[in-house]
């Protein structure tokens, strides 16, 4: 008996995340197909944020650069470390330069009350989804989309000195990164423990944006 999805996430009757958990289409399973075959023990998802999205109409971010590592619940907890080990020396390096940093977050407004994030597990997003292959994994994502050509010179630094970092430790710690990453995915292909298939980021803490009319400070309820 054929099965048939009928919801949809998008209004083009696409839903990515489906898409890719079933891998209904041609394109998704070849995508798939080449990350399995290439099986990269480094993953760098990596790319640009809205610069100039307001968050309840009148906050904005006041990030340069967002990173976060691997926070995947099926990654072996000595790939998760290493990773936090390479975000922080990101952070130093990105600082060191007088640039703001955070970890990713995605923010939501419910009466006027600005809660914020982290990354959710929708399996279409590249960062969650290498998850899967128990490598280092980075969401980088610099502040620039819809700034056209403005702050580029801050943009390219950013990602630069994100990438740069994240290449020089992997090549001056060589042994340690695969002897980590490869015995990582023995333990877990070896694990009869359960599997977490969805996970819901919990609200704690705080992280600072800006008021876009008057450029004070303001802080969320809710962070990372």
């Amino acid at each position: 008996m054929p099965v048939k999805y009928l919801q949809r996430q998008l209004v083009s009757n696409y839903d990515p995340n489906r898409d890719h958990a079933v891998l209904p289409r041609e394109q998704t399973r070849k995508f798939w197909q080449l990350q399995s075959d290439l099986d990269p023990h480094i993953f760098v998802d990596d790319h640009e944020y809205i610069g100039r999205g307001p968050v309840a109409q009148r906050c904005i971010r006041t990030q340069h650069l967002l990173v976060s590592a691997n926070n995947g619940r099926n990654v072996r907890p000595s790939i998760r470390s290493l990773n936090e080990a390479f975000s922080t020396d990101v952070f130093a390096a990105v600082q060191a330069k007088d640039l703001r940093t955070y970890a990713y977050f995605t923010t939501s407004v419910l009466n006027a009350t600005i809660t914020i994030q982290g990354p959710d597990a929708h399996a279409q997003a590249n960062h969650e989804g290498a998850c899967n292959c128990q490598a280092l994994n980075f969401l980088v994502e610099a502040c620039g989309n819809r700034l056209t050509g403005q702050h580029f010179q801050r943009r390219v630094a950013s990602h630069l000195i994100t990438l740069t970092i994240i290449i020089d430790k992997a090549v001056d710690h060589f042994d340690s990164v695969y002897t980590t990453t490869e015995a990582g995915r023995r333990a877990f292909t070896d694990s009869e423990e359960g599997v977490v298939v969805s996970k819901l980021e919990g609200v704690a803490g705080t992280t600072v944006v800006a008021d876009s009319t008057t450029r004070r400070v303001c802080i969320p309820v809710g962070g990372l």
